[in-house]
């Protein structure tokens, strides 16, 4: 396939209609081969308002595409083609060879191979895109680059009509009139034509438009060419105005007085060169075409960020990928000590030593020999030579670790950018230089492997390919596999995706496995050592690089920074205010220093920072009095936002707990390992809601064990309530059966006893717990049903969802459809989306029954775009589940195995959770009825073992697998199996599926009448009959033809008609 961004999008020559289709398509394939995560794709598409239901929308639209080959993972979305099918890619691989060619017209008959790939201006139809027009410019950049490489090697071979590129040359200046390059090869095609009249005035205008729009004269090699023309030397001998060629004279004098000799040596430039990279560059394109756009666009840039991210390295590689940016000069700045003079480092790294005691020999002799040893005379002030010896030169200088003589670098950088016009900086520093003009770029770590990634996916990513290339450096034949991916992508994690300190671990792997360095990161200091012997001090182990910012620090700036390391993930500027004291100024500070991360209003540390000033608090003696304040001010806000989960804002306050959770964990544990009780009781209950809107039931039941076991059965005075609440939650998932019945007849008894009304509104779902845990559940229809008159109208509408699934667990349809939309309607005007979620889930199973798809899939559609905001994976992936089973049952099989798949991936880590046993049997059941049994018991026995370990709601899909695997096996005992355990836990649906396979079962061997009569009592078991389901249409077809109507519709309706209570008496098995 060939993909075409370079005009119009295009697929194989067919046009991609739709500015959003278009969009999507053009992100992908920009990024052909890789995943692009959902959010980026979100962001890039429709700005920060946009959601995923939107890109949704224009995947399915993708995927429409014949042949698109468009992959999903945990990560994102991935267009697997070679990128050499994308046009783009085709044409900066083709101008990269054609630079290489080793003749000039080889050359330009291959740049116009590439430009030829060009229909029109790049991303023509998606520039309103937000992501659109950098890459746009950027492309273009390329073009017109290529485009004057193609005219100089033209004007080399002369070989092309010199009319023609008098013409083109003409049109593109008036298109690009600040392009120089071009400017000057107009002047000389017009001089070569004879016209060196027009040359010159080309010239003139060139200097009129540069003063008026940028400020500035033009470069010295414009105005050598202007000279060449002036002398009316022959037109062959005036040379192309390309990238700089040489030393180039000194153009200006400073006010201070410098002799000529000293001007003579300046004149001979010989910068420094970085060292030479001997590893691979991994995971920084991104940055690196923006550095280059940057530095187009301005004279100063600086590639801010924490040590060890990579910051040298980028500026090295960036200056090696850019254009147009004359001679570049690295100047390491690291080993200079505090109070060193920076502009004597700059003229050393230009090669003009500074500070002979004799004046050097005479100016024809430097010029005659560039490479002769040179030096400044002591006279002059350092930064006054340096400026005279830069000029007018095109320069740029790569001033390196400016952190620490971040002033000194800044003053002088300043005084530069004034008097040298064509001078250009690229620094890089742990914090900016605060002056006119600069240009910062944030450097973060590389991004952290998300979870869900299969061992292709992983080993595409950057933080993973950097640790795979260093360890296989030191340890031959190293490569990430299926054994060893677990433990890599835990030492990327945590070690933030720092490159210095996964380049550390890398090296560590010459001795250890992954696994056990992946182990051993709890103490990473002590770990991580022994960094190459040519590395700077600071960069040759973990701790080093951290100390060496943390002594940049002021005696305030280190308390803040110690105090700061309570908070886990970030906080805001409000809690680290209360927590820490300090003030903004202290905090701005520590993120110029890159000590903190700030990032949409939230202020954290890279874990490592963070591992490095927890030892300080240590050290400091208020590491207690510290980690207080941080409990006490998340458990006042878990305790404001309580109530209000349960109503209009439960969104917003969602959203704020949920940006703290890991701080509120942290607070939790901290009153659990210290015992404080009374702390961590009211804290667990006041987070019971939250952790069940995001999905998060298994942790929470985790936390609430080991505060009970904490507590003890007996509450501190006044914390009944609490205390029950936390027995609610401890019992919700994963708990064994017997514990379960404990903790909960401990906390009925707590129940009876309370004098005041509750403040929670659970408190009144006491009693009906009690009766799922011992299995009883003709207990459960009275206790709902005085839960429903409660006078919180969120405990009505839980109560009534409770008795919605009662009622239909128990055959009693309509009864139990009426419940659920009354709590529909009821959670719907008290404004909270998961019960509204909760009930729409069970009606559209409900709709589904009725072969009403579209209205079910609408609902299940419905219900996952109201819980979507609560971030809630475990919900998400049984809506998703819900939707594939009904759009297989609507026949859309292809789509259903997409949705389960997703489902199925999206719950794979999720613990304690049945949720990937659920989309797993979905997928079981389609390869069933695709006629793939094998397959099928392969994914039955996978969900088997998935729903083995949880009691609450397990026994229903437990007894679903079983029935899928009777009917694969034609194994009447593990339909009887299944039809019990399903009858146990009153699902009654459940236990219909099972007599449904028993008479496919019994058809099989003969007898129709008992079959028809099964599938009849089969309906008498649910309280409604499936109207399409395809195993009940097939077998009740077959027994149909077998018997004929009349009789088949007596054997039927006398099933119809047998009591519930005696099925199990008359089935075959």
């Amino acid at each position: 396939m060939r993909f075409g961004v370079l005009g119009p999008t295009e697929v194989s020559g067919v046009p991609v209609r739709g500015a959003g289709l278009s969009g999507l398509l053009v992100l992908l394939a920009l990024e052909a081969g890789r995943v692009v995560s959902v959010d980026r794709l979100v962001e890039a598409l429709y700005g920060p308002s946009g959601t995923v239901n939107a890109l949704q929308s224009q995947v399915s639209r993708l995927r429409g595409l014949v042949g698109v080959p468009l992959e999903l993972g945990p990560a994102g979305y991935r267009l697997v083609v070679d990128p050499l099918e994308v046009d783009a890619h085709l044409f900066t691989h083709a101008v990269a060879a054609a630079r290489r060619a080793s003749s000039p017209g080889e050359r330009a008959r291959l740049l116009r191979e590439a430009l030829g790939l060009w229909r029109g201006p790049a991303l023509a139809d998606v520039l309103t895109l937000p992501f659109a027009e950098a890459e746009a410019a950027a492309l273009e950049e390329l073009r017109l680059s290529a485009v004057e490489d193609r005219v100089e090697a033209d004007l080399l071979t002369g070989c092309a009509p010199l009319a023609e590129l008098v013409s083109e040359l003409g049109e593109l200046v008036r298109r690009q009139p600040l392009r120089e390059r071009l400017r000057g090869q107009l002047m000389l095609a017009l001089a070569r034509s004879g016209r060196r009249a027009e040359a010159l005035e080309v010239f003139e205008e060139a200097r009129k438009t540069l003063a008026e729009e940028l400020g500035a004269d033009p470069s010295p090699e414009l105005a050598a060419l202007h000279l060449s023309l002036l002398r009316d030397e022959p037109p062959s001998a005036v040379a192309s105005p390309a990238a700089s060629a040489g030393p180039l004279a000194v153009g200006r004098l400073p006010a201070a007085s410098v002799s000529a000799e000293a001007l003579g040596a300046a004149s001979a430039l010989r910068p420094r060169a970085p060292r030479p990279r001997l590893t691979s560059f991994v995971g920084r394109d991104h940055e690196l075409r923006l550095v280059g756009r940057l530095l187009g666009r301005g004279r100063l840039l600086t590639l801010a960020g924490p040590g060890g991210a990579g910051k040298t390295r980028l500026a090295v590689e960036a200056v090696e990928a850019a254009h147009g940016l004359g001679e570049v000069c690295f100047v390491e700045l690291a080993p200079l000590g505090p109070g060193s003079d920076v502009a004597l480092a700059v003229l050393t790294a230009l090669g003009l030593p500074y500070g002979h005691s004799e004046p050097p020999g005479p100016l024809s002799a430097a010029r005659q020999d560039p490479s002769a040893s040179m030096s400044l005379p002591r006279g002059v002030p350092p930064v006054d030579a340096l400026v005279t010896a830069l000029g007018d030169h095109r320069v740029t200088l790569v001033l390196d670790n400016c952190e620490h003589l971040v002033e000194a670098a800044a003053l002088l950088v300043d005084r530069i950018l004034a008097e040298c016009q064509r001078v250009r900086v690229l620094a890089t520093s742990r914090e900016p230089l605060n002056i006119d003009g600069e240009q910062v770029l944030p450097i973060a770590p590389l991004p952290q492997p998300p979870h869900g990634l299969d061992l292709e996916q992983a080993r595409e990513h950057p933080a993973v390919r950097l640790l795979a290339d260093r360890a296989a450096a030191v340890r031959h034949g190293f490569t990430v596999t299926g054994d060893n991916l677990e433990p890599v992508l835990r030492i990327c994690r945590a070690l933030d995706g720092l490159p210095l300190a996964i380049e550390l671990a890398a090296a560590r792997l010459r001795a250890l496995t992954p696994a056990e360095v992946a182990a051993r990161l709890d103490d990473r200091f002590r770990l991580l050592t022994g960094g190459s012997r040519t590395a700077l001090p600071r960069h040759r182990t973990l701790r080093a690089v951290v100390a060496w910012s943390w002594d940049l620090l002021d005696p305030a700036e280190r308390t803040l920074a110690a105090r700061l390391s309570v908070f886990v993930s970030g906080t805001t500027a409000e809690a680290a205010e209360r927590v820490c004291g300090g003030d903004l100024d202290l905090l701005s500070a520590l993120v110029d220093k890159s000590i903190v991360q700030a990032d949409g209003g939230r202020f954290g540390m890279l874990e490592t920072v963070r591992a490095f000033c927890a030892e300080r608090l240590a050290e400091s003696g208020e590491e207690q009095r510290v980690r207080q304040a941080h409990a006490e001010h998340y458990a006042r806000m878990a305790a404001s936002a309580e109530s209000q989960l349960r109503g209009p804002d439960q969104l917003r306050r969602l959203a704020e707990l949920a940006a703290e959770h890991d701080n509120l964990r942290a607070a939790l544990r901290w009153a659990i390992d210290t015992g404080r009780a009374e702390m961590a009781l009211r804290l667990t209950a006041d987070l019971w809601m939250y952790w069940w809107l995001r999905g998060l039931r298994h942790e929470g039941a985790l936390l609430s064990a080991e505060v009970l076991d904490l507590v003890g059965p007996e509450p501190p005075e006044g914390l009944a309530e609490d205390h029950i609440m936390c027995a609610l939650q401890m019992v919700t998932t994963g708990r064994p059966l017997e514990e379960a019945r404990e903790r909960l007849d401990n906390a009925e008894r707590l129940a009876r006893g309370m004098a005041e009304p509750p403040r929670h509104p659970l408190i009144a779902m006491v009693r009906p717990y009690p009766a799922i845990a011992s299995g009883d559940y003709t207990l459960l229809l009275p206790a709902l049903l005085a839960a429903t008159t409660a006078s919180d109208p969120w405990s009505r509408a839980f109560a009534r969802l409770l008795l919605g699934y009662l009622r239909l667990g128990a055959g009693e349809v309509e009864a139990g459809e009426r419940e659920l939309r009354l709590a529909l309607d009821t959670f719907r005007m008290a404004g909270d989306r998961w019960g509204v979620g909760q009930a729409m889930l069970q009606l559209s199973e409900l709709s589904g029954w009725r072969g009403e798809h579209k209205e079910a899939i609408a609902m299940a559609e419905e219900a996952l775009e109201v819980i979507a905001p609560f971030g809630a994976t475990e919900d998400t992936a049984l809506l998703m589940s819900r939707r594939g089973a009904e759009l297989a049952r609507a026949g859309d099989l292809a789509a259903a195995e997409v949705e389960l798949e997703r489902a199925a991936c999206m719950a794979r880590h999720l613990p304690g959770s049945e949720a990937e046993a659920i989309a797993t049997y979905g997928l079981a059941e389609l390869a069933r009825l695709g006629g793939d049994p094998a397959r099928a018991t392969e994914l039955y026995m996978a969900a088997l073992a998935g729903c083995e370990a949880h009691w609450l709601g397990a026994h229903e899909t437990r007894g679903r697998v079983l029935i899928g695997l009777g009917r694969v096996e034609g194994d009447g005992a593990r339909l009887r199996e299944a039809y019990d355990l399903l009858v146990d836990v009153l699902d009654l649906p459940g236990a219909s599926g099972a007599v449904e396979a028993m008479a496919e079962l019994v058809l099989r061997e003969g007898p129709a009448a008992r079959a028809a009569f099964l599938l009849g009592a089969a309906v008498s078991l649910r309280g409604a009959a499936l109207t399409d389901g395809p195993d009940v249409v097939r077998t009740a077809g077959e027994a149909r033809r077998v018997l004929g109507d009349a009789a088949f519709e007596r054997s039927y309706q006398r099933g119809c008609s047998t009591p519930r209570d005696q099925v199990a008496d008359l089935l075959p098995f």
